[in-house]
């Protein structure tokens, strides 16, 4: 009988390919999350520090100028920290989990169908091989009833 062979297995690497796609995405995506985690984390840092120095030079009196510099300062750092945190969302709601589970979800389905049908075979081997045994047995019973 001849080698078990999966008729898809050309199927089942491509999408184990872009599995492997899918995955490598998915971790260039959460470094980026992480780099922009650590630039809003900064950001926010900054603020409170400005903050602080602001209502620090307020207690003991700042010229208007001063102040002004201060508020449009915070403006802007208040401006990148939205900015930083939409940019955030974006890339969370980057993250392609569903393509990655869907892709899962196709390879899994082509292993369980391969296991299938290499279950089908190796009973169809089984068989056979029972048949030339019982088939041997039977001529060597022949064999031995003429002599």
């Amino acid at each position: 009988m001849r080698r078990f062979h999966f008729q898809l297995e050309k199927v089942l690497d491509y999408k184990n390919q872009i599995l492997d796609n899918l995955v490598g995405e998915e971790a260039a995506i959460m470094a980026k999350i992480r780099e922009e985690e650590g630039i809003l984390t900064g950001l926010d840092k900054e603020y409170e520090d400005c903050c602080k120095i602001l209502n620090e030079k307020q207690k003991n009196g700042m010229d208007a100028m001063s102040m002004h510099i201060y508020e449009n300062y915070l403006d802007i750092l208040g401006f990148r920290i939205r900015n930083a945190r939409q940019d955030l969302e974006l890339l969370q709601e980057e993250m392609k989990r569903q393509q990655l589970l869907e892709a899962k979800k196709e390879s899994t389905s082509l292993e369980k169908l391969k296991e299938r049908r290499l279950e089908e075979y190796q009973i169809g081997f089984q068989k056979q091989m029972e048949k030339e045994i019982e088939e041997y047995i039977s001529n060597n019973r022949k064999t031995l009833v003429r002599i």
